[in-house]
């Protein structure tokens, strides 16, 4: 049950669970919001997702529906595979020398969605 203002509620689909659908709201509205505010897929053409990882899964979908070129980014190439199924176009392999791995990258993106917590 809602106790507020209707603006402020998003219907269930019929079918769908609710159990399996508020997580999905809330991951995806944590990164929609960076996403449509500062113009992915319009004035920021090249977005980069930093964290391959539920957030970041759903920021490179996100991203991609909103016509963004999407540039995942993860330590390692543990999660290439899925990025790129996600919608990425890119993937970048981060290790212990990031001025490295960035060398051939810079400048190459409007917009960076971090999704990591450190």
């Amino acid at each position: 049950m809602w106790r507020g203002s209707a603006r402020f509620a998003v219907p269930i689909p019929a079918g769908l669970d609710p159990a399996a659908a508020a997580p999905l709201l809330c991951g995806g509205v944590t990164v929609y919001s960076p996403l449509k505010a500062y113009g992915a897929g319009t004035t920021a053409k090249n977005v980069g997702i930093i964290g391959i990882g539920g957030l970041g899964h759903l920021g490179i979908m996100i991203a991609k529906a909103m016509g963004a070129n999407v540039t995942a980014i993860s330590r390692g190439t543990a999660k290439k595979d899925d990025a790129l199924k996600l919608g990425a176009e890119k993937y970048i392999a981060t290790t212990n020398n990031l001025t490295e791995d960035f060398k051939d990258h810079q400048r190459t993106l409007d917009l960076i969605i971090c999704t990591i917590s450190e």
